[in-house]
């Protein structure tokens, strides 16, 4: 992921931290109760995104590289303002503070848990 999508290591942890909250690095990881899918739990309009880019490039939407290419397409295009700001963070905390509050757009319930995941990365 770090080398494919030149990410720093402090980015690359923020990142992982929030997906380890998120899914527990799962790629099948689904939330019933909001129809949620995958590493970061996409739903919604998000989720059909995902889905259609994987059927795309054909292959499953369970495949870690599908869902990290995806993100990285997010990032760099309709989510370029979070990724502006990803590009800012100085620690692993802060990036997975980021990537929580801009691109996941949580609650900030588990942000906390995001930012010590990041910090243990």
């Amino acid at each position: 992921m770090t080398q494919k999508h030149s990410l720093s290591p402090v980015i690359a942890s923020g990142i992982l931290g929030n997906m380890m909250t998120e899914s527990n690095l799962r790629t099948d990881a689904y939330n019933p109760k909001e129809g949620a899918i995958g590493l970061i739990q996409w739903l919604g309009q998000r989720r059909q995104a995902l889905e259609n880019f994987a059927g795309n490039e054909g292959k499953p939407v369970t495949d870690w590289r599908v869902q990290v290419d995806f993100m990285m397409h997010e990032l760099k295009t309709n989510e370029s303002g979070s990724w502006a700001r990803l590009q800012q963070a100085q620690t692993p905390r802060q990036a997975a503070a980021i990537f929580d509050k801009y691109y996941e757009r949580s609650s900030g319930q588990a942000r906390g848990q995001c930012m010590a995941n990041a910090e243990n990365v």
